[in-house]
């Protein structure tokens, strides 16, 4: 059970663990996300689909992340391609899916870990996705960006 979060330089620290973040979604808000927080941890895991997860891993990500244009590139990604493929329940989900496949993410959440106390992230445009993540995770502990 997690007790307690900080977020420090990137870094998110729960008290006594290194926590399991799963980034659902490998577009580019959750391939910049991924590259962001790599750095700072090991158990970290990006959910895409077949096509982009094979491109991925056969790829590796490149983000440009400056004006600059100079390119970063994270060479291993933890990639899984459905949430079934998790061994155990993540401290922390962030989702960063389009709106058309926010339903289906959320009752693939639901259907994997019922009784969750996963912290749910949405990283969405819309105000649309936050009402819908509320409706479809009812009772979760969500929190939200736009």
């Amino acid at each position: 059970m997690v007790k307690q979060i900080e977020i420090i330089n990137m870094k998110v620290l729960l008290i006594g663990m290194e926590p399991i973040i799963l980034v659902y979604g490998a577009g580019a808000i959750g391939c910049t996300i991924y590259r962001w927080l790599k750095p700072f941890h090991d158990n970290l895991i990006l959910l895409a689909r077949a096509k982009t997860a094979e491109r991925i891993r056969t790829l590796g990500l490149s983000l440009y992340e400056d004006k600059s244009q100079k390119l970063n590139m994270v060479s291993e990604v933890n990639i899984i391609e459905s949430i079934d493929e998790l061994e155990e329940e993540p401290e922390i989900i962030i989702i960063t899916v389009k709106n058309y496949s926010l339903e289906d993410v959320c009752q693939s959440i639901k259907k994997k870990f019922p009784e969750s106390n996963s912290l749910i992230v949405s990283l969405q445009n819309g105000v649309k996705n936050l009402e819908e993540v509320f409706l479809q995770l009812t009772g979760r502990r969500i929190r939200e960006a736009i």
